[in-house]
């Protein structure tokens, strides 16, 4: 159930790799092993900190586009703020007490799909604007 960021999921801002690394990495501690399904209370704290990463994390890069004035800024906004949602929504079910285990799966679906095409469209034409601002 692991997932990967692979080389052609790096966007080539160092700040931004080195943190979807640690989101990456965070997530897959989160889903663990497949076999080992998370008590509820591992699995909300986990949650909590990886809601707590990703504000972090879409922080700066809101922060990258705003000193950079890019054009598409609100739009990367509109798409950070559905996937703080989702996790906040997978947040509250775990709490109210649904399935640890098919709330992985959704987890699983949100790194693997939303995350990894949101990387590669758009944080990846948001960082080629960044370079070419810098360079």
């Amino acid at each position: 159930m692991k997932v990967t960021l692979t080389d052609d999921l790096l966007v080539g801002v160092d700040l931004i790799d080195n943190q979807h690394r640690e989101l990456f990495a965070r997530g897959n501690r989160l889903l663990g092993v497949e076999e080992l399904v998370p008590s509820k209370d591992d699995f909300l704290n986990a949650l909590d900190f990886l809601a707590d990463y990703v504000l972090f994390h879409f922080a700066a890069e809101e922060t990258l586009m705003a000193q950079h004035s890019y054009g598409e800024r609100e739009a990367h906004i509109r798409q950070h703020k559905q996937f703080r949602t989702e996790i906040l929504d997978l947040r509250t079910r775990a709490e109210g007490g649904d399935e640890t285990g098919k709330l992985r799966l959704k987890l699983h679906f949100l790194l693997s799909d939303w995350f990894v095409q949101h990387i590669k469209h758009v944080d990846t034409k948001m960082a080629r604007f960044v370079d070419q601002q810098s360079g």
